[in-house]
């Protein structure tokens, strides 16, 4: 038996987040009603046995039974009652969350310290999906109990012979998340040594060296986001809290930190006559892909212009980009792509129509706008380019020189 747990984006439409959000906020006064009651169960063990308190005094019964797990869990059908908004979140999600706040105080049981604590409002960040009778997952979509056909970037697909076991769905900063936990009842053998032996070595100023003189640089991405982040940081700590300036300012300091462990890949250009060129790493289109917070593999190099690479040596680093930009200006569907080549439908932004083309705004004559206003105005460039890689943190913004290609 073997379990593997896949992350994945997801992007739900403006009712669905509308349902998760309220949700998680009714999954938070679950816990926290389950919380209160074993909290005042257990302060009504501990009045001394000669007296009563002066101040306050918990009545219940001595009879009354620990609120445990099971007993609690079989109270929420009679708490829908009282709490029509409970119907709305799937059955199973609120038992989940019950399940949650009785494995938090079992571990505390067991370390000594650690006592659950009442959730705050917005930090309850996780659904829990627990059981599915059927695979979720058709295409790009998940199916998800009362919520429907989710979007999802299925940028790794399920291995065969594995099944989908749960689906826990997740709030971060930029966006939405789903961990799919799938299972399998295959044996894994244990590997036997063989082939060429090699030493690895991980360093500071380089990500890694091998003993046969191969050098991986190290990434550099953090420290420019570090920087930044301390100066949202700093701006934060002068907003009064809870007002609306101090939520927004948090939101940028929550997405800058998010950002910096989410990069998503993106590869450029496309292949023509035996030649893929794609932008040098100190061009103009490699900066701002880096401001707009993308994982440009051709960000390494020093170049200032075009490279021009073999369709082999791009196509592997393409083979699983996230998003693909700027290709041939006569494309504006997925069928031109298509057409092209056929070993472009390989790749994974093809398959999850993550392909956007530069040539938004080209008029009868054939002069595209992205030559000419675009160049003077970078800013506009950069705002297409967040809204692509990042559409949570741009999410009025409307595409100016790009499109999808559907």
């Amino acid at each position: 038996m073997i379990t593997l747990n896949y992350t994945y984006r997801i992007y739900p439409d403006a009712l669905q987040v509308k349902s998760l959000n309220e949700w998680l906020e009714t999954c938070r006064g679950v816990y926290n009603y389950a919380l209160r009651e074993l909290k005042d169960w257990i302060a009504s063990r501990k009045c001394a046995i000669d007296r009563c308190s002066l101040d306050s005094e918990y009545i219940i019964s001595v009879d009354d039974p620990f609120p445990g797990y099971q007993q609690q869990q079989n109270n929420l059908p009679k708490a829908k009652k009282d709490y029509p908004r409970l119907k709305a979140v799937p059955a199973q999600v609120l038992q989940t969350t019950v399940r949650r706040l009785h494995d938090a105080w079992d571990f505390f049981q067991k370390r000594g310290y650690g006592f659950p604590r009442f959730k705050k409002y917005g930090q309850m960040k996780s659904v829990l999906f627990p059981q599915f009778k059927v695979n979720p997952i058709t295409g790009w979509q998940i199916k998800l109990p009362k919520l429907g056909n989710v979007q999802i970037n299925l940028h790794r697909p399920i291995p065969d012979g594995f099944v989908v076991k749960q689906v826990r769905v997740i709030k971060k900063a930029v966006g939405w998340f789903a961990v799919i936990s799938i299972q399998s009842d295959i044996s894994i053998p244990d590997a036997v040594p063989h082939g060429h032996f090699i030493g690895v070595d991980v360093g500071l100023n380089s990500y890694l060296a091998t003993s046969d003189g191969f050098i991986e640089p190290g990434r550099k991405f953090f420290k420019d986001m570090h920087r930044r982040l301390l100066v949202l940081q700093r701006r934060l700590s002068k907003k009064q809290k809870r007002s609306l300036n101090y939520e927004k300012a948090r939101l940028k300091v929550a997405a800058i930190a998010q950002k910096a462990q989410n990069q998503p890949t993106v590869i450029t250009g496309f292949h023509r006559n035996g030649t893929w060129n794609i932008p040098g790493g100190n061009s103009y289109v490699a900066k701002l892909l880096k401001d707009a917070g993308a994982n440009y593999f051709g960000a390494d190099n020093a170049e200032s212009g075009s490279i021009p690479l073999s369709f082999e040596a791009v196509y592997d680093r393409a083979l699983n980009a996230q998003v693909w930009l700027n290709g041939s200006q006569d494309w504006t569907r997925l069928q031109d792509v298509a057409s092209t080549d056929e070993r472009y439908t390989k790749l994974s932004a093809f398959q999850s129509g993550r392909v956007f083309n530069n040539n938004a705004r080209v008029n009868e004559f054939g002069g595209n706008d992205y030559w000419q206003s675009g160049t003077i105005s970078p800013h506009l460039v950069l705002s297409d380019l967040v809204k692509i890689l990042h559409p949570e943190l741009l999410p009025k913004h409307q595409l100016i020189y790009y499109q999808p290609l559907k």
